[in-house]
């Protein structure tokens, strides 16, 4: 049976200001790089063949750090991260699983129409 985590953060110091609402040095098991290096032996360890990466933060350059990993790496099935529902959309990523709507935009349901925005995720 194949096991998959459907909630993992990735994160990197050099995006800290993005992070500002949790983030900070006082917070020291989490101050600090996490990404696939950190990630790889912790899934092997616990028999965990994919993940589904989750953002940290409500900025695209959060999203495009994560859909960056997602290219590269054949152990994430997905990404739930935050876009600006408001901008003009461009190409679908077919990893981006779902969206994350952390701040109201008053102009827009709760929930956009459609539900998912990825073609598929891996599988």
């Amino acid at each position: 049976m194949r096991r998959i985590d459907c909630h993992m953060h990735h994160w990197t110091l050099a995006m800290e200001r993005y992070y500002g609402l949790w983030m900070s040095p006082e917070l020291k098991s989490l101050y600090g790089d996490f990404g696939p290096r950190d990630a790889k032996p912790l899934l092997a360890k616990n028999g965990v063949d994919g993940v589904v990466l989750v953002s940290a933060a409500n900025s695209i350059h959060e999203t495009g750090y994560l859909m960056g990993i997602a290219d590269s790496q054949d152990y994430v099935r997905g990404v739930v991260a935050w876009i600006d529902m408001r901008a003009e959309r461009g190409g679908r990523h077919p990893l981006l699983v779902a969206v994350s709507q952390a701040q109201r935009i008053p102009t827009l349901s709760a929930r956009p129409s459609g539900g998912r925005l990825g073609a598929q995720a891996r599988g």
